[in-house]
């Protein structure tokens, strides 16, 4: 999905999970980073529910006139799957 709604210190994003490979999604978001290949493990992220459903996720507490690298991502008991990483820049205060 797309990045949206750019501003100075938030945007919005989210995913759509086309299957769940046999195992119940615990959890679903996106993750966001000023390096590229972020990953669940930051704790700048979302936690938009559960189930193979569309979310919408809102990435917040950004810095102004910033490059930030996100991905969707989805977590069930055989790991963490990734989309592919998306890039936006704030914008300036």
């Amino acid at each position: 999905k797309s990045i949206s709604s750019i501003n100075s210190t938030s945007a919005k994003s989210g995913g759509s999970i086309s299957s769940d490979g046999g195992y119940a999604i615990t959890s679903k978001g996106v993750v966001w980073s000023t390096n590229t290949n972020p990953t669940v493990s930051l704790s700048t992220k979302t936690n938009d529910g559960t189930g193979t459903s569309t979310y919408n996720s809102s990435i917040t507490d950004l810095n102004p006139n910033t490059t930030y690298y996100v991905k969707a991502y989805a977590t069930n008991s055989q790991g963490t799957k990734y989309g592919g990483e998306l890039n936006f820049t704030t914008k300036k205060s």
